[in-house]
C-alpha cells in the first residue's frame, strides 16, 4: 500500500518517520534562522555603536576645519567657508524609533543591540 493512504503498521510507522524527518528539518531551519538572526542583529549592533560617535566626531573636525579656513580666509578678506550641520540634517530627518536607535547606540553595541530589539516592528 501506498504511505499516502497506509493500511499496514508498517505503513503508519514510515509517515511518523517521515514526519519527524520534516519536523528535523524544519527544526533545524530554525536554530539556523536563529543563530543568523542573532548574528546579524549583533553585527548590526557594533556596527552602530561605531559609526554613530565616528560621525559625532566627523561633524566636530568639519566645524573645526571649517573654522579654521574661515579664519585663514577672512585675513585675506575672502568670504568664509560654509560648514552645515549634516549630522543634526540627518538626525531631524530620522523616525522617532531611528533617533531613539541612534541615541542607544551612543552608549555602545549592547544598548544599540537592546534598542534594535525593542524598536524593530516585524
Amino acid at each position: 500500500m501506498s504511505i499516502d493512504s497506509p493500511t499496514t503498521p508498517d505503513d503508519y510507522r514510515a509517515i511518523h518517520e517521515r514526519d519527524l524527518g520534516i519536523y528535523r528539518e524544519v527544526l533545524d531551519d530554525l536554530r539556523h534562522t536563529l543563530k543568523n538572526g542573532l548574528e546579524g542583529i549583533e553585527a548590526l549592533a557594533q556596527t552602530l555603536a561605531r559609526i554613530v560617535p565616528m560621525a559625532e566626531e566627523t561633524q566636530r573636525n568639519l566645524r573645526l576645519q571649517g573654522d579654521s579656513i574661515s579664519t585663514h580666509l577672512r585675513q585675506h578678506d575672502e568670504p568664509a567657508v560654509d560648514t552645515p550641520d549634516l549630522l543634526a540634517e540627518l538626525l531631524a530627518s530620522l523616525s522617532d524609533r531611528e533617533r531613539r536607535v541612534y541615541e542607544e547606540a551612543r552608549l555602545g553595541a549592547t544598548q544599540a543591540a537592546r534598542a534594535l530589539g525593542r524598536h524593530a516592528q516585524p
